[in-house]
């Protein structure tokens, strides 16, 4: 892990004139800034590629080593180590303005000696900064955790927090009802904030339908082979609670976290490092609550480029989702313009199809 006390004495090395130098976005910066702010240093995993130049052959778990650092001149930096599939390779993110640069430039190299990471067509630096940087996608998913107050995850809880939460969190639509003998079964391995939802609302759709609530073990195999030489296998036993509209994937442990997402056509995992330590049953059911509580519709969408929500474009244009269908991609899979080729199809079957396997 690089630390944060380190301070860097750096050269620029001259770059292609005119090249655009890869900046990061408002949205990827400001996540990027938060997460420290709130975790100190942290790790966190995501998929490289097995090559880069194949992207067919799949990914394998990689990770990144995140720390605040400064220049010799005082310039505030973020270093990023890429653990890939190879190597290690060292990025720098600048906080501030610095030689001309503007706050979001990426750096790579090695040693005193960085070159600007540019968009020039053949920078190396460029193919491995656009996989490494899709664990800021990751942490992005989850934003919610990134500006949780202090004590907001607090589980001294008393009983009528749970009257209030359900009295606050309704069902868009009623869902199929959940017997005595399936509440039993996971009573003690599940929340018993979904519990309590199960038994009032069956497996019910929630915010204008965004999210379904969905019974884990139909969902194991899925689960399974999603987790295939991820991290997290071995960390806990975990279990597929809701699916989202378009079908990512939302995921408990029986004694971590309770916040995992799972995009099942990237294979990408989401989830905060700091939510995989053990925790008791009432703070898992606290931090469920919150989450939920929390969540609103945009959420669980997606925008397109002029920002109107898919989700609401593509019910008008198919109709409302039923039984366990949400809307996925076409034949053509995640090539552009997928927004506008949506089809519904049962969650599990679509994820059988063949544009919609061996992602990972």
């Amino acid at each position: 892990m690089v630390s944060a006390a380190l301070a860097l004495t750096i050269a620029l090395q001259p770059w292609v004139p005119h090249a655009e130098p890869w900046i990061l976005g408002t949205d990827e910066l400001g996540t990027l800034l938060r997460t420290l702010d709130d975790l100190g240093d942290f790790q966190q995993p995501y998929p490289a590629f097995v090559d880069i130049s194949q992207p067919e052959e799949g990914t394998v778990d990689a990770w990144v080593d995140v720390a605040a650092a400064e220049l010799d001149d005082g310039t505030p930096v973020v270093v990023v180590e890429d653990n890939g599939v190879e190597d290690t390779a060292r990025f720098v993110v600048l906080r501030a303005e610095w030689q001309g640069l503007p706050a979001g430039a990426l750096l790579h190299g090695a040693g005193p000696s960085l070159a600007v990471v540019t968009h020039v067509e053949g920078d190396a630096a460029a193919a491995r900064a656009q996989v490494m940087l899709g664990f800021l996608d990751l942490l992005m998913a989850l934003p919610l955790q990134l500006d949780r107050p202090d004590g907001d995850w607090d589980a001294n809880r008393d009983a009528d927090d749970l009257a209030g939460f359900l009295d606050g969190f309704t069902a868009s639509t009623a869902g199929q009802p959940v017997d005595d003998a399936t509440l039993t079964h996971w009573r003690g391995r599940l929340p018993d904030t979904l519990l309590a939802l199960w038994k009032r609302d069956g497996l019910a759709r929630y915010l204008d339908d965004r999210l379904m609530l969905v019974n884990p073990e139909r969902y194991s195999a899925t689960l399974t082979g999603l987790l295939v030489n991820n991290a997290l296998l071995g960390v806990d036993t975990f279990h597929v609670y809701a699916v989202t509209a378009f079908g990512q994937l939302l995921v408990c442990g029986e004694n971590t976290a309770v916040e995992i997402i799972i995009d099942p056509y990237t294979g990408k995992v989401a989830v905060d490092p700091s939510m995989l330590a053990a925790s008791d049953a009432e703070e898992r059911d606290g931090r469920l609550r919150f989450l939920l509580t929390l969540l609103a519709p945009d959420q669980v969408d997606v925008t397109d480029a002029d920002g109107n929500s898919v989700y609401a474009m593509t019910r008008d244009r198919l109709g409302a989702l039923e039984g366990d269908e949400v809307y996925v991609p076409g034949a053509e899979g995640l090539a552009d313009g997928w927004e506008l080729r949506l089809i519904k199809q049962d969650a599990l079957k679509a994820w059988e199809l063949p544009q919609h396997r061996d992602v990972r």
